[in-house]
């Protein structure tokens, strides 16, 4: 069978991150089978695209886009970011990335966000994704927790569904062989977030004011990556309460080797989302050789093995316990570095597309 695959391309133009560059890494092996699919102000140089259509992204995406699908005339249609259209297309064998169940919480669970715009997203796909899971003919996630899940909570037969987890370029593996020991780098803890609820900054926050005040640390910062400056006043107010405000440090937008650079020079990585269907940030501290501090709960344990200090990201408390231990203890600070090294070469871009190859082998 000749394949021409049609795929949702929005998210893969410019400098993608997260769900962009995933999919790009999933067509990669099959680029020359595909058209990418995008409303009319948009374009990319990757891929052959044509457009059609306004950008308004439900819109586009229900009516718009799948009459660019038939068309078009493609055999296969890639919906890569948890959503699809829900009409039509029942000649084209339809794949759908679900990369998590995250909207499936209720707002009581993980509280709504101060973006408009993410909690409309939240319901759209609450009602969207279990009806496009169910018409999709293949389903791909990203972890075996999300992949669970999904055959739990979506009554998705488990024989449908793929595991492709995620990867890290070779812009993260150029210092491999070695790494910048604890006293070479700079008095600060890093984390890579954004402003959703679920990545539970205010707790960090309080956690971080519980290590200043038990350790008498005057020296450490907080720097947080990933906070757009609209939303950032909200936390600059928790920060303040706690009177921790002028040890938190904003970064702006990074490309991605300053990102690397930034996580290379940092004394440790905290990540105490109360939710993650992977967590990509757990990938590039590993790969920067530097240790993790990361949440005990749903992918995180999966994604980073015995190579990470696994904390109730509920309990302030604890996770300050855990910042202190690893500051002051330089053989654990070695030891959980040395680990997440090792660790992270499953994750290495070329080990997760011979998977990729392995799967359109298996569809075509």
């Amino acid at each position: 069978m000749v394949m021409k695959l049609g795929v949702d391309a929005c998210l893969m133009a410019d400098h993608p991150r997260g769900m962009g560059q995933y999919a790009r890494t999933l067509v990669e092996p099959v680029s020359t089978a595909c058209l990418g699919l995008l409303p009319n102000h948009m374009s990319m140089s990757t891929l052959p695209y044509m457009n059609k259509g306004i950008g308004i992204g439900p819109v586009w995406e229900q009516f718009f886009w799948p009459l660019m699908a038939e068309s078009s005339q493609v055999t296969h249609l890639l919906s890569p970011y948890n959503t699809a259209p829900l009409l039509g297309l029942k000649k084209i064998t339809k794949i759908l990335v679900v990369h998590d169940l995250i909207f499936m919480k209720s707002f009581s669970e993980l509280g709504r966000s101060p973006s408009l715009y993410q909690n409309f997203g939240r319901l759209y796909r609450r009602v969207v994704v279990p009806r496009a899971a169910k018409n999709a003919d293949v389903l791909i996630t990203v972890s075996e927790f999300s992949k669970k899940e999904i055959v739990e909570k979506l009554k998705i037969g488990s024989d449908r569904v793929h595991v492709i987890p995620n990867s890290l370029g070779e812009v993260w593996f150029e210092t491999e062989g070695g790494f910048v020991g604890f006293d070479e780098r700079k008095p600060y803890i890093l984390t890579v977030s954004g402003e959703a609820p679920s990545k539970n900054l205010k707790g960090l926050l309080e956690a971080f004011s519980y290590f200043v005040n038990c350790s008498g640390d005057v020296a450490t910062e907080l720097r947080i990556v990933g906070v757009r400056a609209p939303v950032r006043s909200g936390l600059w107010e928790h920060a303040n309460r706690l009177g921790i405000s002028r040890k938190v440090r904003f970064e702006g937008f990074l490309e991605e080797r300053d990102l690397a650079k930034l996580y290379r020079e940092a004394r440790a990585f905290v990540f105490p989302s109360l939710y993650e269907g992977f967590g990509i940030p757990l990938l590039e501290a590993m790969a920067s050789g530097t240790p993790v501090i990361c949440s005990n709960a749903s992918a995180m344990p999966e994604v980073v093995g015995d190579a990470a200090l696994l904390i109730d990201p509920r309990n302030p408390g604890d996770i300050a316990k855990r910042i202190s231990e690893l500051l002051s203890d330089r053989d654990k600070w070695l030891d959980f570095a040395k680990k997440g090294v090792e660790r992270v070469k499953g994750y290495r871009r070329e080990a997760v597309r011979r998977k990729i190859v392995h799967f359109w082998e298996q569809l075509l």
